[in-house]
């Protein structure tokens, strides 16, 4: 989350500082200063991401050297810095544009030259330190004898009709919020900052606690207080609230610009509906083809805007008028629920599954084919006022596009013979009535062939299953002649199933006999496959457990 920061403060001789020592900080730098005699040197940190001197063309040891050459009194103010936050969002050189953009306004509004240095605190909080001059310095190097307006005393600021220096603070502040969020939004990031006070917008912000020097100390040094726990748990508060206000004002920004584009959107519609009306043409073409990665893009970059908070209620809304706009018709809300984006420029659609549906004119392509796709290409076709459609892909992809464009009452052409026949006889086979079924003679012909054929006795022993596995198999077929299976299988389980308690055999018997593969619409049970009597072999062996004859003998 981006955030504001921006702080000015004096370096002042009476506070022990030197220009030029503040500048060889700032620039990570090695400066002499020739009015103290003494060398400084900060090479050794390693988070300098850039520095730049703004207003001068010289070296930076002349400058700083000029303008602590420039004052005489003890107390005298030798430089004015600017302590900056950065948007972290923003790439490194985008950081520097802006910074340096900023540095520039300085120089021209206020008259002083500025030298500025990027840190990137370990990547978290990149700043800015812009140390500026006390004087206005001419195009040769020559820096003024009086000291720039901002720098002066409030009294002498309204002799000249100047507001008070505080006002050049704020101006400074507002102008920083502007060009950064400027940048910001250059860049394609929702993130904004506000240069004004917790209270000024509207923050109840909670008031930390004075720490005074021996606490602060100790805190510096590590030792955890009961006022530093205090206070850090208010900056948590404070930050919390910050970061839910944030998230508020961008919701309402975006509803807001949502709404202003609906009514866009509203606008182009009744335009479009005052237009001639131009005659359609009445056959067009479906077909599958490629997914382009630019449709996708955009589709992802569009929906991901109505994932979450208020912009989540008008998703549905908004892809409703967008595809009103496109093909001037209403969507199905059906189909609308398996939309991600309607793409108005490039007249796509693309799917949650991330299927693309795209109207190129007298066609319209789909880059996969599914039930969906065909529904929402069929939306477009009607649009346009097809009466009849080409179909070009595979023959599965014909034959269900043609079941879905009959169903919508356009007629469907061929590209494949082989798809053609399909179609039509599978509409056959739909439109034929359903044959009766007599259950009753059903019924009497398993219990006839139960009875020709009784079940054999179960033995407890191992075979059992087996047994009953190959009575199942010889009754069945007997009994299946190919009328309504699904009517035989039920009353063929269910008798085998009353006959096989009866006859003593146990759960796991009828489990693993698989009898309920007869059942229609169940999967058989895993167990081991029908074994028949191999050719040759005796019924007395290959029957063990059924005595001197084989079951149902």
């Amino acid at each position: 989350m981006a955030i504001y920061h921006l702080s000015a403060k004096p370096v002042q001789r009476s506070a022990g500082k030197s220009a030029v020592a503040a500048a060889a900080y700032r620039s990570r730098s090695t400066l002499r200063d020739e009015r103290q005699g003494m060398t400084f040197s900060y090479t050794a940190a390693t988070d300098l991401v850039h520095a730049e001197i703004v207003g001068f063309d010289g070296p930076r040891s002349t400058l700083w050297n000029l303008a602590e050459a420039m004052e005489k009194r003890k107390d005298a103010t030798t430089a004015r810095e600017y302590e900056i936050a950065l948007p972290r969002e923003l790439s490194e050189p985008a950081q520097i544009e802006l910074a340096r953009d900023f540095a520039a306004w300085l120089n021209e509004t206020q008259g002083c030259v500025v030298d500025f240095a990027i840190h990137s605190g370990d990547g978290q909080n990149p700043h800015i330190h812009m140390l500026t001059t006390t004087r206005a310095v001419d195009e040769i190097g020559t820096m003024a004898d009086i000291k720039i307006p901002r720098e002066w005393s409030d009294r002498k600021r309204e002799e000249h009709g100047l507001p008070g220096r505080k006002v050049e603070l704020t101006n400074a502040r507002e102008r920083w919020s502007v060009m950064a969020n400027t940048a910001l939004n250059r860049a394609g990031i929702d993130a904004r900052i506000d240069h004004r006070s917790y209270a000024d917008q509207g923050i109840e912000r909670l008031p930390t606690s004075h720490l005074g020097p021996s606490v602060s100390a100790m805190e510096r040094e590590g030792v955890e207080t009961r006022a530093g726990d205090h206070n850090r748990m208010v900056i948590g508060v404070n930050l919390e609230r910050q970061f839910e206000l944030d998230n508020l004002r961008n919701n309402q920004a975006e509803a807001k610009r949502l709404e202003q584009e609906l009514a866009n959107i509203d606008a182009e519609i009744e335009a479009v509906r005052s237009e001639p009306v131009v005659v359609p043409v009445t056959t067009g073409t479906l077909q599958v083809s490629d997914r382009r990665n630019d449709i996708a893009e955009r589709a992802d970059k569009e929906a991901s805007k109505f994932k979450t908070g208020m912009n989540a209620s008008l998703a549905d809304q908004f892809k409703a008028r967008l595809f009103q706009q496109t093909w001037n018709a209403e969507i199905d809300p059906r189909l609308l629920k398996t939309l991600k984006w309607v793409d108005v420029d490039a007249r796509a659609l693309t799917l949650k599954t991330g299927e693309q549906i795209v109207d190129t004119g007298n066609s319209v392509s789909i880059s996969k084919g599914s039930d969906d796709a065909i529904e929402a290409a069929i939306a477009m076709a009607q649009s346009k006022g097809w009466k009849s459609v080409r179909i070009r892909g595979s023959d599965d992809f014909q034959v269900r596009a043609a079941f879905a464009l009959e169903e919508a009452g356009i007629k469907p052409l061929f590209r494949s013979d082989i798809a053609k026949d399909r179609f039509s006889d599978e509409l056959r086979n739909r439109n034929k009535p359903e044959p009766s079924v007599d259950v009753r003679a059903l019924e009497d012909r398993v219990l006839v062939a139960t009875m020709n054929d009784p079940m054999p006795k179960a033995t407890h022993g191992k075979r059992d299953a087996k047994v009953l596995t190959n009575y199942a198999t010889r009754i069945w077929s007997s009994i299946n002649d190919g009328t309504a299976p699904e009517v035989l299988g039920k009353l063929f389980v269910e008798t085998l199933r009353d006959q096989a308690r009866v006859e003593g055999y146990s759960d796991d018997d009828l489990e693993t006999a698989q009898i309920l593969k007869y059942l229609p619409d169940e999967p058989a049970q895993a167990a081991r496959p029908f074994d028949p009597m191999p050719t040759g072999t005796s019924r007395r062996k290959y029957y063990p457990d059924a005595g001197d004859k084989p079951p149902g003998t």
